[in-house]
């Protein structure tokens, strides 16, 4: 990395700081509200580290960055509202530099490569910075859980990205990728997801012959999904979380919603609630706190048909894209395997 890029690095950092805390700066003096009383200020484990041991909850890393602002600032929001900002911050740079890291890549064509990668992450971050989507997640203090797993998801990622960049020379990006994958699932259950995205990306960016030492690479993160369903079913078990009533209560409201709810409906349920998300990325208008969503028991709905079809189509999409971009990288890499052959290098 030349001075002018490390520069222009240097700036596109400082952007996205000040923009965030501009964008967000009405939220600081904001109260508790809803799930903020039941996750802290009402919850005694938050109170006294000295109940936060053993890290048995499945979202102890969330539930212990509410014991530390305690400690710290008591009942005032402020602390609260200042790190969750801080956390949608290093979000935005995270992606930023998984983009920048991902320009480095090997299985990018070489018109990928031409490209101004850094303009490219800068816009990129700074659309998930400011979008209106985020801030629920941001200003809702309850909602770390989704923006602080977020913060190892990407964290893990880039990790991972910065090793295999390096031809795995860099030991301790792989371990701390490895680390930050365990934090993500005992801080909220969206990163159940993370070690499948770390698979997903290996084998679009990376042509690697061996694929017994993929499985050896991958299998920490394989291994880490695991946490995710023994944390939920571990109480159930007798094995306990933290000692409160908040996570009693949490386990049996999740209960009463399966006995509710099939998995089947939950399922057909889901496909229209997507859209929902995907129509809000794209026009963030009639957003709300709660959504009051209908219930879809059987398939043959035109809702459900809809948003099932659009689904598939942009998976479909996604997946000949990654394909494309990995055949052409391909091509590109043995290329100038070929060129270096010929010229005796």
């Amino acid at each position: 990395m030349n001075m002018a890029i490390g520069k222009d690095h240097r700036y596109a950092l400082l952007l996205i700081s000040l923009a965030g805390l501009i964008v967000y700066s009405n939220a600081f003096s904001s109260p508790f509200i809803f799930d903020d009383f039941y996750y802290i200020l009402d919850n005694p484990a938050v109170k006294s580290f000295s109940q936060m041991w053993p890290p048995m909850d499945a979202r102890y890393v969330t539930l212990l960055s509410f014991a530390i602002n305690y400690a710290i600032g008591g009942e005032s929001p402020f602390g609260y509202h200042l790190v969750n900002v801080v956390i949608h911050i290093g979000n935005a740079m995270l992606l930023y530099t998984l983009v920048i890291t991902t320009f480095n890549a090997p299985g990018l064509s070489t018109v990928s490569r031409q490209t101004p990668a850094h303009y490219i992450a800068l816009a990129a971050a700074m659309l998930f910075l400011v979008h209106p989507v985020q801030t629920q997640a941001v200003t809702y203090i309850s909602q770390r859980f989704a923006s602080l797993a977020t913060l190892f998801y990407l964290s893990a990622l880039v990790l991972y990205v910065r090793w295999r960049n390096s031809g795995n020379t860099r030991k301790t990006d792989y371990l701390l990728a490895v680390l930050l994958t365990i934090a993500a699932q005992k801080t909220k259950e969206i990163a159940f997801t993370l070690p499948v995205a770390i698979m997903l990306y290996e084998f679009s960016f990376y042509d690697e012959g061996d694929s017994r030492r993929r499985i050896r690479w991958l299998a920490p993160f394989l291994f880490a999904m695991l946490i995710v369903p023994l944390g939920f079913l571990a109480p159930a078990f007798g094995f306990g979380g933290v000692d409160t009533d908040v996570g009693d209560a949490m386990r049996n409201l999740k209960m009463d919603e399966f006995q509710t709810l099939s998995s089947w409906t939950y399922l057909l349920t889901q496909f229209r609630v997507i859209m929902t998300y995907l129509r809000l990325l794209i026009l963030p208008i009639d957003q709300r706190l709660y959504y009051d969503y209908p219930v879809f028991d059987t398939i043959f709905n035109l809702e459900v048909v809809a948003s099932l079809a659009v689904i598939i189509l942009l998976l479909g999409a996604a997946i000949q894209g990654v394909k494309r971009e990995a055949d052409s990288g391909a091509y590109y890499n043995r290329g100038a395997r070929n060129n270096a052959r010929g010229r005796g290098l």
